[in-house]
């Protein structure tokens, strides 16, 4: 059934100081800390998971040793060491640099890629 209009309307408003303005930015800044914490932690959970999955295989299957060779095979013989990274690198002085990540898919390789950019464009030298 179709409601009768209003015969009058009134409108409350409340308006905010300078105080209580600070209050509610301090307060929606936290609620924003705490969802990207949350993103943050779960995020890296699934990282720490996918880590140990892949050592737990690796230890029990050895499918490093499977992938790297797959990989050779259908590259053409690129070497894993796209995808597994190397254990040393030689910088442009001779000193050899450690990959703490070597063995570890695409992270390993990656971090050997920046230890390399790293020595070419560091300013420092």
């Amino acid at each position: 059934m179709p409601r009768r209009r209003p015969d009058e309307v009134r409108v409350h408003r409340i308006e905010m100081g300078d105080w209580e303005r600070e209050q509610a930015e301090s307060l929606l800044m936290a609620e924003k800390v705490s969802k990207l914490a949350l993103g943050l932690g779960i995020g890296a959970g699934v990282g720490a998971a996918g880590l140990a999955t892949w050592f737990t295989l690796q230890k029990m299957h050895g499918w490093k040793e499977d992938i790297a060779d797959a990989f050779d095979r259908a590259t053409n013989g690129l070497g894993a060491e796209v995808i597994f990274g190397k254990g040393t690198y030689t910088d442009a002085e001779g000193n050899e640099v450690k990959n703490p990540f070597a063995g570890i898919p695409l992270v390993g390789s990656l971090f050997g890629s920046g230890i390399m950019v790293g020595q070419a464009f560091n300013p420092f030298r």
